[in-house]
């Protein structure tokens, strides 16, 4: 019995050493294959990595973000890992619902 719970322990203490220090979640590239989506937040690729941005066509069409959110440093999309290093300057326009941001 000690044994098994030695052992439940070291693969608890295994598995949250085991987790990546970024967003790893199904993305979805949209239409235009030069954004995309991760379920939180819209991605477009700049200079050194990818940016924060909005839904759709233009930045006032969709008001999706809602609610406390918090931006990862980094996120992966097919098995590539970006950092996340800007925030496009209308992404967050018009977001009424929108209450927080973290950083």
């Amino acid at each position: 019995m000690k044994n098994g719970f030695l052992t439940s322990i070291l693969l608890v203490l295994l598995s949250f050493f085991s987790v990546p220090a970024y967003s790893s979640v199904e993305c979805v590239w949209l239409e235009d294959e030069e954004r995309f989506f991760d379920g939180t937040f819209y991605y477009s690729k700049t200079e050194g990595g990818v940016q924060v941005t909005y839904k759709g066509r233009f930045p006032n069409e969709y008001n999706e973000y809602r609610g406390d959110l918090e931006i990862p440093s980094e996120i992966e999309c097919e098995n590539i890992v970006y950092e996340v290093v800007a925030i496009y300057s209308e992404a967050f326009h018009n977001c009424d619902e929108l209450l927080s941001i973290r950083i």
